[in-house]
């Protein structure tokens, strides 16, 4: 568990970005992205830069709707972990991005990159094709473990003598065709 005091304290950082209050969606977004671009951070809504709590209202869709806001505007999409704490007897929200495996993660289009306590565009050198090879190699790794755990379970399908079917059973074999040899 992360020590939200210490964070604050501590000010906003390559790590640590302060908002206000939800109405600053676009600077969230566009920090999820960076911090997913970067090694992650933690967004924490209900803080002044300054460091003053402000606190935050949480209606019935609050928490859902940001998590979806910044779902649906980032590419890949990001998964922020959201949770609430209480400081000084007031709410503030704290949204945990992790590092993304696939980059660039864009924001509406447009690549974010953290450096210090600012989010810079980020122009994205060189052809998307070029991310490819990263990509591909993920996804192989994952669907290498995938493989394993399914051939290893008890359950898998693979091929054993006792489930082969005879050669000379009793199924019904398809008509051969005249001048056709499979």
């Amino acid at each position: 568990m992360i020590d939200i005091h210490a964070l604050i304290n501590a000010g906003e950082s390559e790590t640590v970005e302060l908002k206000q209050s939800t109405g600053e969606m676009q600077e969230i977004l566009e920090t999820a992205g960076a911090f997913a671009n970067a090694t992650g951070g933690a967004i924490i809504i209900g803080v002044a830069r300054t460091g003053g709590i402000s606190g935050i209202t949480i209606g019935k869709n609050t928490l859902e709707s940001l998590v979806n806001s910044i779902q649906q505007q980032t590419d890949p999409k990001v998964f922020p972990v959201v949770s609430t704490t209480e400081i000084d007897g007031k709410t503030v929200i704290v949204l945990q991005v992790s590092a993304s495996p696939i980059k660039p993660v864009l924001v509406q289009g447009r690549g974010f990159k953290r450096i210090g306590r600012n989010n810079h565009m980020k122009v994205i050198e060189g052809n998307i094709i070029e991310q490819v090879p990263a990509a591909m190699e993920f996804i192989q790794r994952h669907i290498s473990k995938a493989a394993e755990i399914v051939l290893t379970s008890p359950f898998s399908t693979k091929s054993s003598a006792a489930t082969k079917t005879p050669r000379n059973s009793s199924r019904v074999q398809p008509p051969k065709r005249a001048g056709f040899t499979p």
